[in-house]
């Protein structure tokens, strides 16, 4: 019994192996949207606070009328690592193409077959799962991303239209 992703690609092209190319893809690009997220957090809220010497050691206190950055532009280029892999669907798309056309030209054969559609959904069907995987995970960054936001920042100093969550 085939499995349905072994039916979603070329014959010839080991899904498995597919898959944990992507995922390995999709864990690095969300390491380096979290790491850039960080980058452009944490100096902003660094800079709502002030160190107060009074008893010897440094201790943080909030600026008074501070207000940190707004959070589209904390978001400056943190979702580009995932919107380069979601970039790379069509390459994936033409490697499968061509695998057909590779040794025995399997493309004249997947042509000539009864169900025309299959030839396209094999190329196509696990790129755009890959597609919406990472749309998703975005998306559930960007969530992520907005919760830090709120609850990581002082209540006083989020911005007007954001302290009535």
């Amino acid at each position: 019994m085939t499995r349905i992703s072994d039916r979603m690609i070329p014959p010839g092209i080991s899904a498995a192996s597919e898959k944990t190319l992507y995922f390995i893809a999709l864990g690095i690009c969300s390491l380096l949207s979290m790491a850039l997220f960080a980058f452009h957090y944490a100096p902003a809220r660094e800079a709502l606070f002030m160190n107060n010497y009074t008893s010897g050691k440094a201790v943080p206190v909030l600026i008074p009328g501070a207000v940190i950055e707004d959070f589209p532009v904390l978001l400056h280029r943190v979702f580009d690592p995932l919107f380069l892999l979601m970039a790379l669907t069509p390459f994936v798309v033409l490697l499968h193409y061509l695998h057909y056309r590779q040794g025995s030209m399997s493309i004249y054969l997947m042509r000539r077959l009864p169900d025309g559609k299959l030839l396209h959904q094999q190329c196509w069907a696990l790129p755009l799962v890959a597609l919406g995987l990472t749309a998703l995970t975005a998306l559930l960054f960007l969530l992520f991303y907005f919760l830090i936001y709120l609850f990581a920042t002082p209540a006083q100093c989020l911005p007007s239209a954001y302290r009535r969550f």
